[in-house]
């Protein structure tokens, strides 16, 4: 689980590791890590120290315990998908306005392709 640790001049993206010390999260990705602080995330990349991670990408799994997609929010007319970093598309259904706005960015949304999104969050503004 992500955290973001520190003060407004030394910012720091931590990740907690079941059963094992905080990795400091280092790389480019980091940063938008920290904005999902609090979820469920998948990481890859590599140790850079001891207690270092560099992040080459993640994927945020679920939030507050409720499985989540992750991907770009796409139109087309007025049908509203997401794609996922593999290229699939799936239906967002019923998304409310405030998501919308954010076509073209990276997203997660909750609620399965077949049922109305409940919650979602910005992970980056594209």
């Amino acid at each position: 689980m992500p955290a973001v640790v520190g003060t407004d001049r030394d910012r720091a993206v931590s990740l907690r590791v079941s059963g094992q010390p905080s990795l400091r999260l280092t790389g480019t990705q980091a940063a938008l890590v920290g904005r999902v602080s609090g979820a469920d995330v998948w990481v890859l990349g590599r140790r850079t120290g001891e207690r270092t991670f560099e992040v080459e990408r993640f994927e945020v799994r679920s939030v507050d315990g409720v499985a989540v997609r992750d991907g770009v929010l796409g139109v087309d007319g007025s049908r509203y998908h997401i794609v996922l970093a593999d290229g699939t598309r799936q239906p967002v259904v019923n998304p409310p306005g405030a998501l919308r706005q954010h076509v073209g960015d990276r997203v997660w949304v909750s609620g399965s392709s077949t049922r109305p999104v409940v919650t979602f969050g910005v992970i980056e503004d594209r």
